[in-house]
This record gives structure tokens, C-alpha cells and sequence, in this order.
């Protein structure tokens, strides 16, 4: 008889164990649901600083636009070189530091062709010659593209970036008559997203009528 009022209090006890656990978890679940619109907004802002520039690229470089609008080709060289030392043939890097690279070398681009006057001139000769010397290098069709297809851009904007250096490839092997780059790639195509005004510039610098 003993042993049986035991075995009760035990099965008791445990039965009392098993509904508080369940009460527990209940709770949890319950405090992780009212808690998940907390979740949801602290995450936005985390993806917005992680990937600035989904929706324009140049936007997050307002500090280097700035400085190339008084130091265009100090810049560039600056850029250039860090992008040269991070995605040099056999230079081993990280995945996304190969991204971030690629992403530089967008914002670079951009930032060249849609400046003006002298800056115009100056720029687009400087990036057509280093697309020229790196050609073995960096700019080799063979190490050019890596990443295209992740990195964080818009697909307009990743076409336009693949034309771009599509153009300058073939630019840089022609830098010594760049009236005949258009036979070889649609200049017309390539900058096409750009305004008025810069397609104007760029379609006088490569010689397109």
C-alpha cells in the first residue's frame, strides 16, 4: 500500500513536471511571437548597412564622390590600386572582399564617366590605360567577371556594370585609336543608362557618330 501511494506522488509529480514544461514553453513560444516584429526591425537596418548600395551604388561612396569633384585622378589611382591589390591573379582574398572590390570598381567607372570637363578627359584616359596595362592581370577577361553574378546590385545595374567593362576592356586594348573600340563592342548599348549628357561625352570620346 505504501508503495502505491509512492507510485502515485511520483506520477503525480512528474504529470505536475510534464504541464509546467509545457506552460514554459508555451510562454516562449508566445514571448518569441509578440517579440518577432522587434526582430523584424532591428534586422532592416542591420541588411541596409551590410548592403548600401542594392539601390544605387554611388550613394554610398558621397564622401569619395566629394573628393573626386577636387581630386579626380588621385582617387582613381588610390581605387585602382586597391582594387589591383585585393583581385591580382593568384592574390587570395575572401569571398566578400572580392564582392566589395567589384562593387569599387562600379562606383570607380560611374564616377569617371559621369564627371566633366578636363576631369572627363583625364579620368577616361587614366582608366582606359589601366584597363590596358592590367589586361594580363586584373582586367584579363579571365579574372574581370568573377563575382558578377553576386554581387549586390540591381540587374539593371549588373548589366550595366558588365557592359561597362565589356567597353573598357576593349578600350584598353585599343587605347592607341579608340575610333575603331565601336567595331568591336555597341558603345551606344554599354552606356545607355547613363543621361544625356554623359552619353554625349562618351560617345565623343570613343569617336561615335
Amino acid at each position: 500500500m505504501a508503495k502505491n501511494e509512492k507510485s502515485t506522488k511520483t506520477t503525480s509529480t512528474a504529470a505536475v513536471d510534464t504541464v509546467e514544461t509545457q506552460v514554459e514553453e508555451t510562454v516562449l513560444e508566445a514571448g518569441t511571437q509578440e517579440q518577432a516584429p522587434e526582430i523584424t526591425e532591428v534586422v532592416e537596418p542591420v541588411e541596409t548597412v551590410e548592403d548600401p548600395m542594392t539601390e544605387d551604388p554611388v550613394a554610398a561612396v558621397e564622401e569619395t564622390t566629394k573628393t573626386l569633384a577636387t581630386n579626380l585622378i588621385t582617387d582613381i589611382v588610390y581605387e585602382l590600386e586597391r582594387y589591383q591589390g585585393t583581385m591580382a591573379p593568384r592574390q587570395g582574398h575572401q569571398l566578400s572582399e572580392g564582392i566589395i572590390a567589384q562593387v569599387s570598381l562600379y562606383n570607380t567607372i560611374k564616377l569617371v564617366i559621369q564627371s566633366t570637363g578636363d576631369r572627363f578627359k583625364q579620368g577616361m584616359d587614366y582608366l582606359v590605360n589601366w584597363f590596358s596595362l592590367q589586361s594580363a592581370g586584373c582586367t584579363n577577361a579571365r579574372y574581370l567577371f568573377r563575382y558578377i553574378a553576386t554581387i549586390p546590385l540591381s540587374p539593371s545595374a549588373r548589366t550595366e556594370f558588365t557592359r561597362l567593362l565589356n567597353l573598357f576592356t576593349v578600350a584598353g586594348e585599343m587605347k592607341n585609336n579608340l575610333s575603331i573600340v565601336s567595331r568591336s563592342v555597341d558603345v551606344v548599348a554599354s552606356i545607355a543608362d547613363r543621361d544625356q549628357a554623359t552619353q554625349a561625352r562618351l560617345l565623343e570620346y570613343f569617336k561615335v557618330n
